[in-house]
């Protein structure tokens, strides 16, 4: 979950839609695929369907956007059975997880070394406390699939089939 292994280039073309040579320093989360795919499609995504990304068509398009500078994420190993859920929210030079650890990710990419926010001027406390303020928010947030009846009717079958027991219940 370190900004080294998530922090990646997200190379985008169309033929005849998207600019060539355009960098754009936007925030793209993995929310953002499917209303870009609809985007591109030209299809509208269900109204009962609740999703949390955007389309970034216009940045393809080379456009300037109205677009988030900060983004909410979590990762749920419990898949494997070993680790706890990590949950965090990142923005262009920030990073705080839910255990209260913050970082610079422009200075410490590999987030070797947390900052002590007592010690940093009123810019930073206020960017933690906004970010807090997004993992208050999420707190409870848990992968929805694992968690419905036909996913755990999946891993009961699995179970039999294969004579294991997953960690997820």
């Amino acid at each position: 979950t370190c900004n080294g292994g998530t922090h990646v280039p997200l190379i985008a073309y169309w033929k005849n839609h998207s600019g060539y040579g355009y960098v754009c320093p936007d925030l793209v989360d993995f929310t953002d695929i499917l209303p870009t795919l609809a985007d591109a499609a030209g299809v509208d995504i269900p109204g009962d369907w609740q999703i949390d990304g955007k389309s970034f068509m216009p940045q393809i398009a080379g456009l300037a956007a109205e677009w988030r500078d900060s983004f909410f994420s979590y990762y749920n190993p419990k898949i494997r059975g070993k680790w706890d859920t990590i949950k965090w929210v990142r923005g262009s030079r920030f990073k705080l997880y839910d255990d209260g650890r913050f970082y610079d990710i422009q200075r410490d990419i590999l987030e070797r070394r947390p900052l002590n926010t007592q010690e940093q001027d009123d810019m930073i406390k206020l960017r933690r406390n906004e970010f807090q303020k997004i993992l208050d928010k999420y707190k409870d947030v848990r992968s929805p699939y694992l968690y419905t009846e036909s996913a755990k009717q999946h891993r009961r079958d699995l179970e039999k089939e294969y004579n294991f027991k997953t960690p997820v219940q």
